[in-house]
């Protein structure tokens, strides 16, 4: 897909007017997150000013890490409905997943909307393999981290009880799934991948207990809550009432207005505890997408 990319200076700001429709390539992602998207080309750099900037106002799932920059989509999702909201997906993600409107079924069919060719029809063709392949070589991995980004920012201020409960462990699951997904679906897509998805396991295993964030978060409250359904988490409400003044020796009356109330998502074991969950929640989004990156930039390595 040819897109032409904006001034620098307008990518963070870019309305949706300035956006192009695109269409879901398969069922299941227009049943997902809508059959029409609006997207734009912008890097992930320029999503996180965005977000900095926007967030409070509009529905945003977090943006990326930004420890190295590449260009991507800013894309609305489920457009037109009260879920409505806006994600960045890497570049190639993107495209595999989407085609442009203008752009007919028969042209680009459902099945194959940017699939690269199988790795062995490729060398026995001379075809040199894009070096952001390793961005789809970890496609449905990161379709899980997408969805976990969508689940932890719903934990917001105003969800209590059971609501944020169910999404508390919603969030949960789908972080452990990222590597679950990693192995299972797209480590059995490619030999090459395969094995360096098991390299990376590996060497995750060795260093026990550390990364902390996966082997004492991911991991441990994953486990806690699927298999005892208990939380390493809480929430709570402080309510700031105003107050009422009362003069006993002339009945006179007066108040002060009450202040916001407040609303606690606390860890509350574990060696996270104390510590916002969200920002906790986010450092675990973070490290995966860190970890992705670097079994991509590897793969990429070991193509022609």
């Amino acid at each position: 897909m040819e897109e032409k990319l904006l001034n620098w200076e307008k990518r963070p700001f870019v309305t949706d007017a300035d956006m192009t429709p695109y269409l879901a390539c398969d069922r299941k992602t227009g049943t997902l997150y809508g059959k029409k998207v609006l997207a734009v080309q912008i890097a992930n750099i320029d999503y996180k000013i965005r977000f900095n900037k926007s967030a409070s106002s509009r529905k945003m799932q977090p943006p990326p890490s930004c420890g190295r920059i590449f260009l991507g989509y800013l894309v609305i999702r489920k457009l037109g409905t009260p879920l409505e909201y806006e994600t960045w997906m890497p570049e190639d993600v993107f495209e595999d997943l989407y085609r442009p409107m203008n752009i007919s079924a028969q042209q680009v069919s459902q099945s194959d909307c940017r699939k690269p060719p199988p790795l062995e029809l490729s060398a026995q063709r001379g075809i040199r393999l894009p070096q952001s392949l390793g961005l789809v070589m970890t496609k449905h991995a990161r379709e899980v981290l997408e969805d976990c980004k969508v689940a932890a920012a719903e934990i917001k201020d105003g969800v209590t009880g059971r609501e944020w409960r169910i999404k508390w462990v919603a969030a949960v699951a789908l972080l452990r799934a990222v590597g679950h997904t990693l192995r299972k679906v797209d480590a059995s897509s490619d030999q090459t991948m395969e094995q360096l998805v098991s390299e990376a396991w590996d060497k995750l295993v060795s260093t026990k207990p550390e990364p902390k964030i996966f082997w004492q978060f991911i991991e441990d409250e994953r486990n806690n809550i699927l298999k005892e359904y208990r939380l390493g988490a809480g929430q709570g409400v402080t309510i700031r009432p105003g107050t009422l003044h009362v003069n006993l020796k002339n009945g006179e009356q007066w108040s002060e207005p009450g202040e916001p109330t407040l609303f606690h998502y606390k860890m509350t074991s574990g060696p996270y505890k104390g510590r916002d969950q969200r920002d906790v929640l986010n450092e675990a989004i973070d490290w995966w997408d860190a970890y992705l990156s670097n079994l991509e930039r590897r793969y990429a390595e070991t193509q022609p």
